[in-house]
């Protein structure tokens, strides 16, 4: 994590401007006398207050449609009809100009009234990865597909993605014709351990239904099979994620084989994607 001067923190600047009243007045004051004094800090509030400002536009229009497990987007066009005001926003970057964050890349989709953007934080040598859609909830983990590649990245609950540029080319993404994320469409959540379960019930993510997900235990590890309805497409990918740490696994003819031992922390949840 970056520090600035005085021990202030990229999350202490986000809880600033997302949920201040977690923080004491005195430490509000602090805060902000430390991000007019430092110009990195400065630009990174400014691009926090304008994330959450385009993201309590989203929150307002009509939630997530009935089928989307996979949102495809293209390159924005910065004087798209569709996106003037609130997204336009998100495609300028005054910080850009002071060379510590550059926007490699902004994609949007029209249909499902989605943004993603990437940014390059030189200071750190790291690609940021974020998406504002009102198709996600807060607490969806994602997968972000990397253009022309297998190559897959777990977002952290709500849609975000930090990435070393050993593991991506802040030049190559500038080349990115397309993007496509991968909304969950099963999810799994209990307090106890999935070992020792026989079956789960999986919560659908664009309906009320529950999704039975079937177990059977060989050796040491586990196979997972969710139980779809008929004209549902089969499921690809899992992501199994606990305490803040998540791991992608490749499905087969919509069957997960997992690690036993990695179901036995409580507290796992389950993600699986088309």
């Amino acid at each position: 994590m970056k520090f600035y001067r005085m021990n202030l923190t990229e999350k202490q600047i986000e809880t600033y401007v997302q949920f201040p009243d977690e923080l004491s007045k005195e430490r509000r004051r602090e805060v902000r006398r430390q991000i007019e004094r430092d110009s990195e800090a400065s630009l990174y509030f400014e691009w926090f207050k304008n994330y959450y400002a385009i993201y309590e536009e989203l929150s307002k229009e009509e939630k997530r449609d009935a089928a989307v497990s996979i949102i495809s987007m293209k390159p924005m066009i910065e004087d798209s009809e569709s996106y003037r005001g609130i997204f336009i926003l998100a495609a300028q970057s005054q910080s850009s100009k002071e060379h510590v964050i550059e926007t490699l890349k902004t994609f949007a989709s029209d249909e499902h009234n989605t943004l993603l953007r990437a940014l390059y934080f030189k200071s750190r040598d790291e690609i940021k990865i974020h998406l504002l859609s009102n198709q996600i909830q807060k607490d969806d983990v994602l997968l972000f597909q990397i253009p022309a590649s297998n190559l897959f990245f777990v977002s952290e609950p709500g849609g975000k993605v930090s990435v070393s540029v050993n593991e991506l080319d802040p030049e190559n993404v500038k080349e990115w014709d397309s993007f496509n994320v991968h909304i969950p469409v099963c999810t799994v959540s209990q307090n106890t351990q999935l070992s020792k379960k026989s079956y789960l019930a999986g919560r659908s993510a664009f309906t009320e239904d529950m999704i039975p997900i079937e177990i059977e235990k060989k050796e040491n590890t586990v196979q997972l099979t969710p139980i779809l309805n008929h004209n549902d497409p089969e499921t690809n990918f899992l992501v199994l994620y606990r305490e803040n740490q998540s791991m992608l696994f490749k499905m087969t003819d919509g069957v997960a084989t997992v690690e036993q031992e990695l179901l036995e922390t409580e507290g796992v949840r389950l993600f699986f994607y088309n």
